[in-house]
């Protein structure tokens, strides 16, 4: 009995008890017995502590030879079962290579797709302290559109004054200067910025300096701080900073370079130049073109910030009713103004890779099965002859683990590869060049390492739980040693029924982002847009300051244009469809007096020249346009669109009526004419109330120029910028292209959206059909016994083959209606992203099930085929 060994004896004992099994049954007893003797010899010597340095000195010795040893045997064990799955899956290589190469384009898909998310959504701007930084957007509170820049001028100013969360503010707006060279003038697109700009945003120049507070003060001489790409277009000189360059005919001096690669994703992103910001009116409340961007105290949220940004922005409209009535604030982190409206697509993308991630393990897990049932017998010898379950697990897991991170490391690999390729899966509403450089990094190491655990525990639990459900007595005796239970045939069905309901919701998905670009590539947009080019440009120079010279340069540019036989019209605007118009303006009606302030009606405000409407195809519903004009010095007169019409007149009687824009000047103006309505932006595809002013009453510095040709001119856009380069060589010209190619790039996210998600819809209909496949002929050849005495009692190869198919349907129809619940669910997620159709569209999902149902009966027919060309007296003899 131990009941009368010492305790330390005991606890020894127990302690040999961690040592393997093999080692304790050879050497137990005398480790115990040796133990036991060196202790009474110890405890007989009487020195103090001698019995405890024995105990620890032993137990140390047990622990660390049971660790050992442990890791040996697990070392060893691990290493043999790697060998033994490369064995296993080298047996069968074709099935092998089709489920690594699955992995591999699941797990590449997902890499690639990721590696934009990462870059986009979660990896910080580089600028000091990115998170401390916002933008701040001027808001039209009534209909809760963004407009273009903050504010004025001097609502800049009084928000630099009155913030107190803000530790500074600057602000910023795009133009161009035009630069003189020996070949002529080059528009370069320029930043002008507050002085401080560089400095909040933690950014120097590589050469020279920033700009310094006098740089921006009115008669302060012209300085500049080139992009590195136009310092190396212009030569590359190292010696540039303090020389001379001529920008609109004035003598300007170079005081720094930027870093190469500098780029900045918010308002400024193809900026060739920067210029300090000079501020003539700071009184001026009306031409609201600013970016204005801030730093955050330390000790302040940005919930505290657009707490009190918006507080300023009521207090400016009490303040200034004319100008600030409805005009609101919006502060934003600044990553998030950088990526607003990507998030949505991004994790649309995100979610469709992760979709055909799961459909392919889904299809690896079958696969895996199909092959686990023809090592049945294998399984059932080695636990008849005492392998544990965890064994045979194990096993299973590993040979999962060797094919994902066979298949993960040749889909990290693509992914690498396909870096390039990554700039087509940046929205086309963010600055391809700044998010481009999204490369592999750790944390995209990190997430396909998860993707692969994740991989390795949806492929190897399948096979191992439809094996180990087999009888194992049943097994060793089973005359067809490859039969498949049914456990594992339910387990296969539902596997299947699974990858297509998966594919199911991501078709649906897709389709119903396909039928709404159609709807959106064929909707009326109230102009006319094929044989129109556009241009953009801008006086300059003490000859144009006045609104007459203005006026009369761009008339003359527009009528020798259309002097020109190729050029059927040509006409100006401060704004083009589909832009939106530059602000929305409220205005009070004459008919219709008494209305309470902050309820007068609203219209988007655009300068129009004569000519515009018939350039543009757009009608004339009633009255005149601005063609009979000159309007200039003339009575103040308006046109309304149809929708303003409708809306502020239900009566029908807008024409001739008089209305009053609020915008400061409050210039009674006579509605003259009713034009048809244009969508001022694709999407959304609503039009709007919309408001025209002649040019010649409201002259602008900057105009886009529309020309309509008489057939397929390509030169157009040349003989426009040519003809502006005769009358004024330094003005610039830019932002050429055709009005067809401006409603494109409006459509563009959600046809970039578009073309990715049918890759990958495509991929997981590929993956359902190999996944349909495979059950399939799995169960045509465990049934290859039936259908032969089939055949030989008389059925014909056409049952065969519609028994194959039946079996085919009857997983379809499970996997249906499951699909399409997701799909409905689906479809009210994507609500916001729909346009032109509904988002339960039944076009759209009877077209998914069908092509989906069709897909099922082709990939269902294969096996069946060969069964039924198969010659019953063999299968009767297997």
């Amino acid at each position: 009995m131990s009941g009368g060994r010492p305790l330390m004896v005991r606890l020894h004992a127990a302690t040999v008890g961690l040592l393997s099994p093999r080692f304790r049954r050879r050497y137990g007893e005398q480790i115990g017995a040796a133990f036991a003797d060196l202790y009474e010899e110890a405890a007989r010597s009487r020195r103090p502590l001698a019995t405890q340095r024995l105990f620890a000195r032993e137990i140390l010795g047990v622990i660390a030879e049971s660790a050992t040893g442990m890791r040996r045997g697990l070392t060893q064990g691990l290493g043999g079962d790697i060998r033994f799955a490369m064995r296993v899956l080298r047996k069968r290589p074709a099935p092998t290579l089709v489920m690594v190469g699955m992995i591999a384009v699941a797990i590449a898909a997902n890499a690639t797709v990721f590696r934009v998310v990462h870059r986009v959504l979660l990896q910080p701007l580089p600028f000091h302290q990115p998170d401390r930084l916002t933008a701040l957007w001027s808001l039209d509170t009534e209909s809760g559109r963004d407009a273009i820049g903050l504010s004025t001028a001097a609502d800049f100013r009084d928000l630099q004054s009155s913030s107190t969360t803000l530790a500074e503010l600057t602000a910023a707006y795009n133009g161009s200067r035009s630069l003189t060279a020996q070949e002529g003038s080059e528009a370069q697109m320029t930043q002008f910025i507050a002085t401080n700009y560089f400095d909040l945003f933690g950014i120097a120049p590589a050469m020279g300096r920033g700009f310094v507070a006098e740089d921006g003060e009115l008669g302060a001489s012209p300085v500049a701080i080139l992009s590195h790409e136009l310092w190396q277009q212009l030569g590359g000189d190292p010696d540039v900073i303090g020389s001379v360059l001529e920008f609109d005919q004035r003598d300007t001096v170079i005081v720094g370079v930027m870093p190469a690669g500098y780029r900045y994703p918010v308002g400024g992103n193809s900026q060739r130049m920067w210029a300090p910001m000079v501020i003539e009116d700071w009184d001026d409340r009306e031409q609201g073109r600013l970016f204005v961007f801030g730093r955050m105290r330390d000790d302040v949220s940005i919930e505290t910030v657009r707490a009190e940004i918006s507080a300023i922005a009521e207090v400016l409209g009490d303040r200034y009713p004319d100008t600030n009535r409805d005009r609101g604030a919006r502060t934003d982190s600044l990553h998030d103004a950088a990526v607003q409206g990507a998030s949505t697509g991004l994790s649309l993308l995100m979610a469709a890779v992760g979709f055909v991630l799961l459909i392919a393990c889904l299809n690896v897990a079958n696969l895996q099965l199909s092959r686990a049932i023809g090592r049945a017998d294998e399984v059932a010898l080695r636990m008849a002859i005492g392998a544990g379950r965890n064994r045979i697990v194990r096993q299973l897991l590993v040979e999962s683990c060797v094919l994902a991170a066979m298949g993960s490391s040749l889909g990290l690999f693509v992914a690498v590869w396909t870096e390039p390729f990554t700039a087509h899966l940046i929205p086309p509403t963010l600055d391809t060049e700044f998010y481009a450089t999204a490369s592999v990094n750790s944390s995209i190491i990190l997430f396909t390492v998860a993707v692969t655990v994740a991989t390795v525990i949806v492929t190897g639990c399948a096979p191992a739980y439809g094996l180990l459900r087999r009888s194992v007595p049943g097994q060793l005796v089973s005359t067809k040693r490859t039969s498949e239970t049914a456990h594992s045939r339910r387990l296969r069905g539902g596997l299947a029924i699974a990858e297509i309901s998966l594919s199911l919701v991501l078709l649906a998905g897709t389709g119903l982002m396909v039928r709404s670009l159609a709807a959106l590539q064929q909707m009326d947009v109230g102009v006319e847009t094929d044989r129109v080019a556009i241009l953009r440009t801008g006086v300059r120079g003490a000859r144009y300051e006045t609104p007459e010279a203005q006026a009369a340069f761009f008339s003359r540019v527009v009528g020798e244009l259309e002097t020109r036989p190729e050029v059927a019209s040509a006409t100006t605007a401060d704004r083009m469809p589909p832009q939106s118009a530059f602000r929305v303006t409220p205005f009070t009606i004459g008919s219709q007096p008494g209305v309470s302030a902050g309820s007068e009606a609203r219209a988007s405000l655009r300068v129009v020249g004569p000519g515009y409407f018939r350039t543009l195809g757009i009608p004339v519903v009633e009255g005149v346009s601005f063609d009979p004009g000159p309007w200039a010095g003339g009575e103040p007169v308006v046109l309304v669109n149809q929708v303003a019409a409708e809306m502020y007149w239900p009566g029908g009687d807008a024409l001739g009526d008089e209305i009053v824009m609020l915008d400061g000047r409050n210039e009674p103006r006579r509605v003259i004419g009713i034009v048809g309505a244009v969508r001022s932006s694709a999407i959304p595809p609503d039009p709007e109330p919309e408001i025209y002013l002649p040019f010649d009453q409201r002259p602008l510095r900057t105009m886009t120029i529309a020309i309509r040709t008489q057939g397929s001119v390509p030169t157009i856009l040349e003989t426009g910028g040519a003809l502006i380069s005769d009358i004024e060589p330094t003005f610039p010209v830019y932002n050429m292209t055709m009005l067809q190619a401006r409603f494109d790039d409006a459509n563009a996210p959600v046809a970039a959206t578009v073309q990715v998600l049918a890759v990958f819809a495509s991929l997981a209909l590929l993956l359902v059909t190999v996944g349909v496949y495979a059950v399939i002929s799995q169960s045509v050849a465990e049934r290859g016994r039936e259908f032969g005495i089939r055949r030989a009692l008389g059925a014909r190869g056409a049952d065969v083959l519609g028994l194959a198919v039946r079996e085919g349907l009857r997983i379809m129809a499970w996997g249906l209606p499951l699909g399409l619940l997701g799909a409905l669910a689906l479809s009210r997620a994507l609500a916001g992203l729909i346009y032109g159709i509904p988002p339960t569209d039944p076009v759209t999902f009877l077209s998914v099930a069908a092509g989906l149902l069709g897909v099922v009966v082709a990939a269902s027919s294969i096996p069946g085929l060969r069964a039924m060309r198969a010659d019953p007296t063999v299968a009767l003899r297997d």
